[in-house]
């Protein structure tokens, strides 16, 4: 008995064309198992599945990004380095291969000591015997070049969007209270529209989120706050869309205004003053703890979940790292780094818990800068042998060919491949050949404190600005770029 996980991805996030998909997938696959009449398909459980299509493995969500967006096929993933296998079946490789991350984290399953998959990779067209090396590297070829294709495709795409934006048409999906007709061309849906507009003149009157949710599902519609906050900031209502800094009216046949631009910019403002209260926090408050959490949640500099914390003792605020999701241990070296940092920042009288986040925010931009380093080595390598595959087919067309013209082009194609490999094995040696300089990141950390508070003439993006937000500090951007922080205060955040 031999065991295959299946695994199906969407094409399209449009949903009448989802289930096409899904459906024009699913009978190859079964094509593909009738053939192969000795394998049992395993679901994610690592269970054999008496129906095959049951263990059939759907995806609806996006591939365009790796990481957490694509659940299912993490989850297989996780399910083939438990459980292991003989085969994957997928319908092409496009379907492994939309990011790079997915793609690494696929082909660490069938080569090296991780290898889980022992037989071969199957494809609607295709048969990738993961034993063999020249099938290997004919799949990493073949991913490649999918997401090649892919990345192709969708800058296509957004260049379409891009050039009908400018001529002041709205390519994307249109908010409630608007129907797609067709490419282009949208209907006012009534009763939605009516809706839509109470919801604008509840707001001014005072409303909460909620109570305006509340009035949606009297009328059927069963909708939240969030969806009620998506509404009121959707500029679209007001006939304009903001491009390149400019204001454009919407040009799409059938389009109607539903609010008027005073209306909506005056709900705008009235958010600003009123900001929506989220939920308090889960964790128990109870009067014996040393200390409690706050409703805020903040983000340090990277992006990483930061959880306040108040000290029952002394009343100070804290702040401790909800999550941690780098993976990478310290070496000898970056330790007496670490020792160094520790003793510069001294200067800066900042609280043990500060170190602790600057010193795992570190470890977080080192983790993500040698992932970034292995993808981009992962990928020119990929390239470099994609290259080399089109010497290797054009070499033996140019033999198939009588006209010397034509001859002459072939071989013009092999310089210009030859070319790019040249240039491609540059570029990786360069690659391989560079090494993470972690004292100036760390003296990027020690910077962001030096001259605070004050004014410092620096673009509002930088890394200063990101954490003083993340952190809940006020600061005004001058017309000149300069950054001045509005009080002293914010210091009591870092002091012990």
């Amino acid at each position: 008995m031999e065991t295959c996980f299946v695994y199906l991805r969407k094409s399209t996030d449009r949903k009448d064309k989802q289930q096409a998909s899904f459906e024009l997938q699913t009978k190859a696959v079964i094509k593909i198992l009738k053939k192969h009449h000795n394998l049992e398909v395993i679901g994610l459980d690592g269970n054999i599945c008496d129906i095959p299509a049951e263990g059939f493995i759907y995806e609806s969500q996006s591939a365009k990004q790796g990481g957490k967006q694509r659940p299912e096929f993490n989850k297989m993933l996780e399910a083939i380095n438990k459980y292991e296998c003989d085969y994957v079946i997928v319908w092409k490789p496009s379907r492994i291969s939309r990011n790079s991350d997915d793609m690494i984290s696929f082909l660490k399953l069938i080569e090296g000591k991780e290898k889980k998959i022992h037989k071969a990779i199957i494809t609607k067209n295709g048969y990738y015997d993961v034993n063999s090396k020249i099938n290997v590297s004919n799949l990493e070829i073949d991913l490649a070049q999918a997401k090649k294709d892919n990345s192709e495709v969708s800058e296509s795409v957004k260049d379409r969007q891009e050039l009908d934006k400018s001529n002041g048409i709205w390519p994307h999906r249109f908010p409630f209270g608007y129907k797609h007709i067709s490419k282009n061309v949208i209907n006012i849906v009534p009763e939605e529209m009516l809706l839509v507009r109470l919801a604008f003149n509840m707001r001014l009157k005072g409303c909460s989120f909620k109570e305006i949710a509340d009035e949606f599902i009297k009328k059927g519609y069963n909708k939240d706050g969030d969806f009620i906050g998506g509404i009121l900031s959707h500029q679209i209502y007001t006939g304009i869309f903001e491009f390149n800094g400019e204001e454009k009216a919407i040009k799409n046949i059938g389009f109607e205004v539903i609010v008027g631009p005073e209306t909506f910019y005056k709900v705008q403002e009235y958010n600003k003053l009123n900001k929506r209260k989220h939920g308090t926090s889960n964790i128990n408050k109870s009067k014996n703890q040393n200390s409690h959490y706050l409703d805020k949640m903040v983000f340090d500099v990277f992006g990483k979940a930061l959880q306040p914390y108040k000290s029952n003792k002394t009343g100070k605020i804290y702040y401790r790292q909800s999550t941690k999701n780098y993976n990478y241990k310290v070496n000898i070296g970056e330790q007496k780094l670490f020792d160094e940092m520790e003793k510069q920042i001294i200067n800066y009288n900042l609280s043990d818990e500060m170190l602790i986040i600057l010193k795992e925010s570190f470890l977080s931009k080192i983790s993500v800068l040698i992932e970034e380093q292995k993808s981009e080595i992962k990928y020119i390598k990929s390239e470099i042998l994609l290259k080399e595959k089109k010497i290797d087919d054009n070499i033996f067309e140019i033999g198939r060919f009588d006209n010397e013209e034509l001859k002459k082009i072939m071989i013009n194609k092999l310089s210009s491949f030859q070319e790019d490999i040249v240039f491609l094995k540059e570029k990786l040696k360069e690659k391989e050949n560079t090494k993470i300089n972690y004292e100036d990141i760390i003296n990027n950390y020690l910077e962001l404190f030096k001259d605070l508070p004050g004014t410092y003439k620096k673009s509002p993006k930088d890394e200063k600005a990101n954490i003083l937000r993340g952190l809940g500090i006020k600061f005004i951007v001058g017309i000149d770029k300069t950054i001045t922080i509005e009080s002293e205060d914010f210091l009591n955040i870092f002091k012990n």
